[in-house]
Parts: C-alpha cells; structure tokens; sequence
C-alpha cells in the first residue's frame, strides 16, 4: 500500500514517536491507527452550474457507495500538487495547476471510515475546478470508482447525495467560496444542505 503524510492533530502539527519525527508511513497503518493526513478534494464545476461526483466503490473503507468529489491523500507534496494527481488518478481528468483555484478552507474530519477497522482522520482543503466534459468519456478504474455524474447542485443535500461527514456551515462555506470564484451561479442559493 502506498505511504501518506501523517500529523499529530487535526491542526497538522508535527508527528513524534518515540522521539523521532515521523513524516510519513503506510496508509493502512495511518488508516488503523489513527492518524491525522491530509487529502486534497477538488470540486469540478460546468458552466451549467452541475458539479461533478464520483460514486465510490462499495468496497472503499472511505465512504463506500457515497457519491463525493475526486479526493486524494497527500504523500511529499503540496495541496495543489495533491489535487491535479487526484483529477488524474480517480478521473484520467489531466489539469494544469494554474486552473485549479484553492477555496482557502480546510476541515478537520474525524473517522470517516466505515468499519471499525479503521478510524480515519483528514483534514481536507478543498479547490474549485471548471471542467466542461463529458464524464460518460472519462476512464476509471471500475474497483474504484463505480460512475461519474454531473448533478445539479441544488439537489446536493438530498438522496442519494446526502453522505459524508460536513455540517451545514461547512457545506454554506464551500458554496459562497465557489460562487465568489464563479465556479456556481449566484441565483438565489443558500447552499449545500449535505456534501461531500
């Protein structure tokens, strides 16, 4: 399993163990025993105001049969940097850093798996992206990622795009974020009820 970034808190602070620094370990044993990583979740938007998700496999320990946006944990590597990876390895969505805009938010999510193998702890930035594709032409890895969809983002908050770990203040966050970049319309929106 491949290596994350790990941290001692939800703040990011430096990990000690036994006294020595610890950047970095397996993702599995970050996953198990508990540790703080950060993820990059992007957020694709068209011009018709639809937000691009992804609905994860049933077999993800990470919200498993929940449609979310493309998210990546970071490994030796800057937020953005993070994200443009995340595009292209959840999506095969190739992105230059400059046409990614960070939304300048981070949340603490604590235990966001599913099963008590896990007790996954993240602190997600988050980033708007415009991308006006076609996702019945993107590739993906089926064991992964299970569709893609544009959904209206007002009908972000209801079933079957209710799942995921954000209170309502967050989700009001990212969307006035989004509408000040013009990632979303302006038009009378109060914001997500329940996202990613």
């Amino acid at each position: 399993m491949a290596n994350v970034n790990v941290y001692a808190d939800e703040k990011g602070s430096p990990l000690y163990l036994d006294d020595k620094l610890v950047t970095s370990i397996d993702r599995d044993k970050a996953y198990r025993e508990g540790y703080w990583t950060r993820v990059s979740c992007t957020i694709p938007c068209n011009d018709a105001g639809g937000v691009l998700l992804e609905l994860r496999s049933k077999s993800k320990a990470i919200m498993p049969r929940a449609w979310i946006p493309p998210t990546e944990t970071l490994y030796n590597e800057t937020s953005l940097e993070c994200a443009v990876r995340g595009l292209y390895e959840e999506l095969t969505i190739k992105a230059d850093p400059s046409e990614l805009v960070d939304l300048g938010l981070e949340f603490s999510i604590n235990n966001v798996a599913v099963t008590d193998r896990y007790n996954i702890r993240q602190i997600q930035r988050y980033f708007g992206f415009r991308w006006n594709g076609d996702p019945d032409k993107l590739e993906f890895d089926k064991r992964e990622v299970e569709a893609v969809k544009f959904w209206p983002y007002e009908q972000i908050g209801t079933p079957p795009l209710h799942q995921v770990p954000l209170d309502r203040r967050q989700l009001k966050d990212i969307a006035k974020r989004l509408k000040s970049h013009g990632f979303l319309p302006r038009r009378g929106f109060m914001g997500f009820n329940f996202i990613f």
